[in-house]
């Protein structure tokens, strides 16, 4: 799974999005202080997903962190391609870009998702400010920080902070749907550790239901009619450009 867990003093607005698709509406998940979220890998997407984190509750705006993700099951290839991106925070005022972050793949005690000494696989990073996220992140477009673990591992980012998730982060474990249903989960959690409060028991969890499923209508008795028609249109379509408005293609895979 893709986690998020916001130690900020701030509140995150959240959105998972297909990278090929962009956002498709602004209404997204708010995540306080103490929250986290939660989704499965979703593997069925050519572009891979962008989990986008703001202050601020526009989707498509200029403000963004991104938590990036791509599942391949390509042979020889197959893994979980990630990256940070800060190539859509122009103004520097997003998420753990000024006030670090904590990001985490693998790293479970199994030695196969331990982290490379150039931690480019099952990476561990602990950033403080924006002079150490711009080392490990995507600024330019054109930078080269996808790293690389098996997609067992799960991928874990608590924003503000660069210390190591504590129990009290971690104090309530989110409740992971079907992964069909492609859950969005929202867990309380304990307060940022800046000022490390004593653990606090969850209040509440709350989880997306599955959309339901509407059987197709039943075929009736075909009725045939030959119509003949004629129509000249005029067609003046623009171009669709990259959901960033500037190249971001990060994923090897």
């Amino acid at each position: 799974y893709a986690k998020v867990v916001n130690r900020c003093p701030y509140d995150v607005n959240l959105w998972s999005v297909d990278k090929q698709i962009g956002c498709t509406k602004d209404d997204g998940l708010v995540l306080k202080t103490g929250q986290s979220y939660r989704e499965v890998f979703q593997n069925d997407t050519e572009g891979g997903i962008s989990i986008k984190l703001s202050k601020y509750n526009t989707c498509g705006g200029k403000d963004h962190t991104q938590l990036e993700y791509k599942i391949s099951n390509k042979t020889g290839f197959q893994g979980n391609y990630l990256d940070m991106s800060f190539v859509d925070c122009l103004g520097g005022d997003c998420p753990g870009w000024k006030d670090g972050f904590y990001l985490k793949s693998g790293n479970n005690g199994d030695p196969s998702l331990a982290s490379t000494n150039n931690n480019e696989h099952c990476p561990i990073f602990k950033v403080n400010n924006a002079i150490e996220a711009a080392k490990v992140s995507y600024v330019l477009p054109d930078d080269r920080q996808t790293k690389f673990c098996k997609e067992i591992a799960n991928l874990e980012l608590y924003l503000c902070g660069s210390q190591p998730p504590s129990d009290s982060d971690d104090a309530a474990s989110p409740i992971a749907a079907p992964s069909s249903s492609k859950p969005t989960t929202i867990s309380t959690q304990a307060k940022p550790t800046t000022t490390q409060a004593p653990p606090k028991p969850a209040t509440s969890d709350v989880q997306v239901k599955a959309a339901a499923v509407t059987d197709a209508p039943k075929p009736s008795k075909p009725e045939v009619k030959t119509v003949v028609t004629y129509v000249t249109v005029a067609v003046d379509a623009p171009v669709k450009r990259h959901a960033h408005g500037r190249r971001h293609q990060h994923f090897n895979a």
